[in-house]
């Protein structure tokens, strides 16, 4: 827009369309962005960015098998869970685990999610990204997973006494 026009906008309250200057540009750009507002509305404010980059798309989330994929790398699998994929199928056979609202991961994937978290603490996004998940639903799935898992796995947990801990502690003389 010309600065004849954004003074004529600003002064008078009017849109500019009504009032055009005399450049040809002007009048042409004037023009163009009515006919784009008018045929493309802008987004609806009130959606987020996930809604309004996918808007119509209902199932952009399908899950992802992650397990599967790690499962063929033993050594990494166990560097990031800490366990065997073995124990981790049969940990996961164990319970049934709590379903998110728009989760479709199976069980397996949900404790791999969950066991991901507790070991590495990955940020809520980074989980979704990986297992295509919703950020949401990622965070629903570990807040209901990890009473369950305690409930599994409480009689492996043990914490150390106090005298215990303090006898753990690392004195270091020089950092």
């Amino acid at each position: 827009m010309c600065n004849a026009c954004y003074g004529s906008f600003q002064m008078n309250n009017n849109p500019a369309l009504l009032q055009p200057s005399e450049d040809e540009d002007c009048r042409y750009m004037q023009f163009r962005s009515a006919v784009i507002s008018l045929v493309i509305p802008p987004p609806v404010p009130m959606l987020n960015v996930r809604q309004r980059m996918y808007y119509g798309d209902a199932n952009i989330f399908d899950g992802r098998d992650v397990f599967r994929i790690m499962a063929e790398n033993r050594y990494y699998f166990y560097n990031i869970t800490g366990e065997t994929p073995e124990t981790l199928v049969g940990l996961a056979n164990i319970e049934h685990w709590p379903n998110s609202p728009n989760s479709k991961l199976s069980d397996v994937n949900k404790v791999l999610l969950c066991l991901i978290w507790i070991r590495c603490y990955p940020t809520f996004a980074a989980l979704s990204a990986i297992f295509n998940v919703s950020t949401s639903a990622t965070q629903v799935l570990i807040r209901n997973i990890i009473p369950v898992l305690y409930d599994c796995l409480k009689h492996y947990i043990s914490w150390p006494s106090v005298a215990e801990w303090n006898s753990k502690r690392g004195y270091w003389d020089k950092i």
